[in-house]
């Protein structure tokens, strides 16, 4: 029985090859003579120092067979810097939606800084804000004040807004 597909069929090295060549964004990769170990220098110098392997420019060059001059060449190339930072957006994104519930956790504890960035990240505050002071349809009681003041404290906005210390 003949087997259906197997001409067209690419090893995993040779699509995995042609996909890390046309996945660069900011680089002119025909300056590049050796455009995997680029792209595997690019992903390397995207994450930390604590998550490199091999660990040092110079160890990374031996094991690439390449000198320390040539990685040096690489990172001043056009472009170099800014698919580094697009690979490690890439990388990093995955912690997104854990680091931003902390945020909340934190913002929800009082926290005024955390408060703050919550309200520029997800309710649209800024700088250029402008709050209009109206007068309210009717007087609060003292009870209600004190609720206030209290909610303001509790959610953090007592140091992004002036209390009224007022005597009531």
């Amino acid at each position: 029985m003949k087997k259906r597909g197997l001409k067209s069929f690419k090893t995993h090295s040779e699509y995995s090859e042609k996909s890390k060549v046309l996945s660069f964004k900011f680089i002119d990769h025909g300056k590049v003579r050796e455009k995997l170990k680029f792209l595997d220098f690019i992903d390397w110098i995207a994450l930390p120092s604590a998550m490199r392997r091999p660990k040092t420019h110079q160890e990374f060059a031996k094991l690439f067979g390449l000198s320390k001059d040539t990685l040096t060449d690489w990172k001043n190339l056009t472009g170099f810097w800014d698919e580094v930072k697009a690979r490690r957006d890439i990388l990093f994104r995955k912690y997104s939606s854990e680091i931003l519930y902390g945020l909340v956790k934190v913002a929800k504890t009082g926290n005024p800084r955390a408060v703050e960035l919550f309200a520029r990240l997800f309710e649209g505050y800024g700088d250029k804000v402008q709050v209009k002071a109206e007068p309210p349809l009717r007087e609060f009681t003292i009870e209600e004040k004190e609720k206030m003041r209290r909610a303001f404290t509790n959610a953090g906005f007592a140091a992004l807004i002036k209390k009224d210390t007022s005597k009531d």
